[in-house]
């Protein structure tokens, strides 16, 4: 090889190993195991579709919806899921989550870092942060598509913007025709688009007037949603968000009993979002370029996250940009030569490597005692077509595990309310005539946890379920408790105090996280009455009485 191609090599080598080495610590930080409950009913249609060579149009494994028309809109994750997992089992599943969470932010720290070192430490620094609190929502869910589309139309923005070629441009409509296959958000990209338009209306890019930035911009915009209509549901999957929203709100019980739709500071995530607030407003105040930008997107997915804890990851990936920016540019210049930075940028290298072996979630598959996987054990081998009524939650997660010859009752696929929904919710508050949808749908297992996992509300089946001779108590794991009918029961069965023993477990993990919320101290309550210890149960009526005033 002669001097000059050594020469290339070297300065090819020079300028990929930063990037190669800096995707292989993300790459291992974001490999985890799955706690999230979606991810299953995504495994359920991308097995069906793998299985008949095509989209379902009809609800399959259901019980009360079985046969009827209904809609996959993220059909496209769940068969990228599925075939990972047919090709490398979880570990399949667990690389390519991560490969999404990791490209997301390589595309927008790419932006970030434009000519200097992948491997600054300043840079670094900023990532890892900002890594931490994305962290949170990388739970092998469809918005993951999302992120990696918003991640890779950050950097497209950022390169039209240095030069004002409209070339620039075409990754963004391509994404929102790529991620409306797999995740209803393709509308998300366009507030992206407007921020930076509005920039170029003070500062137009290098080479290019207001008029001829605008007109581009807009043509991308135009254009993404166009193209993010070539999908099987057409139009409303690009209107889907507005319309869920306003489903939403209008169903106080979803809102109130789930986490993601609770404002952020009343969750577990508020340190999170305080240090990402408290970084933002240093970020968009000394932004070198593109303040406006950072500003008003920073401020809108801030706005969001604070109402719905579910936006945090959003706000993490808009705030990459100007926070990895903020950081090279308070980074002092004058640092001795590369020893000094080489240390530097070890620590926040270290704690990509540290922080998941820390958290006990590395690896793949999901979390040991999360999901029912004894109650399905036993469900297959002495029902194997089981037809489970199951706490929406679980309906996913039993409908993989237990096969193709089970049906469940309910689970979260769907965004708006129908029929499954409707009766599990009347069944689960055990409503006048609650054995007779079981009886009509021929319910043979039933599996529920005690409480609500956020708010410790009870969930008023335990109740008479605890009392009913036609049902028995077969298993406790953490994840719920399963019942089966008296007839199919074996020989011996838990004794039904194990339900209130549970209960109180159950109403301490909520109280753990949240200790202001009142129910947990109700269901503890009912439990110890139940026990019999009369005294522990008045003592915990007045903590739910004094949580109730607070």
């Amino acid at each position: 090889m002669s001097d000059g191609g050594r020469e290339r090599v070297t300065e090819a080598f020079a300028r990929l190993f930063p990037a190669a080495l800096l995707c292989a610590f993300l790459l291992f930080f974001f490999y985890r195991q799955i706690h999230d409950y979606d991810i299953w009913f995504h495994l359920v249609v991308g097995r069906e579709m793998a299985h008949n060579g095509a989209l379902p149009k009809t609800m399959f494994y259901l019980l009360p919806l079985l046969g009827e028309p209904t809609n996959y809109i993220e059909w496209g994750f769940g068969l990228a899921q599925h075939l990972a997992y047919a090709t490398a089992g979880f570990s399949g599943m667990a690389l390519l989550n991560s490969v999404l969470a990791t490209g997301a932010l390589l595309f927008a720290y790419s932006a970030a870092v434009g000519r200097k070192s992948w491997l600054h430490p300043a840079a670094l620094l900023a990532l890892a942060i900002i890594a931490w609190s994305f962290r949170t929502r990388t739970e092998y869910r469809a918005e993951m598509v999302l992120f990696l589309a918003l991640g890779i139309t950050f950097w497209a923005l950022e390169r039209f913007m240095e030069c004002g070629q409209w070339r620039k441009l075409v990754p963004i409509p391509l994404c929102a025709l790529i991620l409306s296959q797999a995740h209803p958000s393709s509308l998300l990209i366009v507030p992206l688009i407007g921020a930076y338009g509005i920039e170029a209306l003070r500062t137009p890019p290098s080479g290019a007037t207001r008029a001829g930035s605008l007109v581009a911009l807009a043509g991308s915009a135009g254009l993404a949603l166009l193209l993010a209509c070539v999908n099987p549901y057409g139009w409303r999957q690009v209107a889907l968000p507005v319309i869920a929203h306003l489903a939403d709100l209008s169903n106080p019980d979803l809102m109130y009993a789930v986490t993601e739709y609770q404002p952020v500071m009343a969750t577990d995530f508020r340190s999170t979002y305080i240090v990402l607030v408290l970084l933002a407003i240093p970020a968009v105040l000394l932004a070198p370029r593109h303040r406006i930008a950072a500003g008003l997107l920073l401020a809108v997915f801030g706005g969001l996250a604070f109402l719905y804890a579910r936006n945090i990851g959003l706000f993490a990936l808009v705030l990459t940009i100007p926070a990895v920016r903020l950081a090279l540019r308070v980074w002092p210049q004058e640092l001795p030569a590369w020893p000094s930075r080489a240390a530097a940028a070890a620590v926040p290298l270290a704690f990509l490597m540290a922080f998941p072996l820390w958290r006990g979630d590395w690896g793949s598959g999901p979390v040991p005692q999360v999901f029912p996987e004894q109650s399905v054990s036993y469900l297959r081998t002495h029902l194997p077509r089981a037809r489970v009524f199951n706490f929406i939650d679980y309906g996913g997660y039993l409908a993989w595990a237990l096969g193709r010859e089970a049906t469940v009752f309910a689970d979260s696929h769907d965004t708006a309310m129908n029929r499954a929904a409707e009766l599990h919710d009347g069944v689960f508050q055990a409503e006048p005539g609650w054995q007779d949808v079981l009886e009509r749908y021929r319910i043979n297992a039933i599996f529920t946890p005690t409480l609500m996992s956020y708010s410790g509300r009870l969930i008023t089946l335990v109740v008479p379920l605890a009392n009913d001779n036609n049902w028995q108590l077969v298993n406790v794991e953490d994840a719920g408790l399963l019942f089966v009918r008296s007839d199919l029961a074996p020989a011996t069965v838990i004794d039904k105090r194990e339900i209130w023993r549970h209960m109180l477990v159950e109403a301490q993990w909520v109280l753990d996280t949240y200790p202001d919320h009142p129910q947990p101290w109700l269901a503890r309550a009912l439990a110890q009455e139940a026990l019999g210890d009369v005294g522990q149960a008045l003592l915990s009526r007045r903590r739910f009485d004094a949580s109730q005033r607070r």
